[in-house]
């Protein structure tokens, strides 16, 4: 394979890949990937690609709702409520 880019050789290899969302910065190790032996251009299939951003909006939304949780739990200790459980 080609690199489009410069012509050189693409390498199958493992390289990070990095997402920049909502002013956060996101970046997965070891995602498999085609790197240009000549100019250090990165293709990522979309395969994996749709895997590492699946996981990342699993682990936003995980975040968001503990963090909404938490909220609630303060809000019920500063009007003297008890939490359930």
């Amino acid at each position: 394979m080609k690199c489009m880019y410069c012509g050189g050789e693409m390498e199958w290899t493992r390289s990070t890949y990095t997402i920049d969302r909502d002013g956060h910065h996101l970046f997965i190790k070891d995602v498999a990937a085609y790197i240009c032996s000549q100019c250090g251009e990165k293709h990522f299939q979309e395969s994996e690609v749709a895997e590492v951003l699946t996981g990342a909006e699993e682990r936003r939304c995980g975040g968001a709702e503990a963090q909404r949780s938490r909220n609630r739990a303060r809000e019920q200790r500063c009007r003297g409520e008890r939490e359930p459980g």
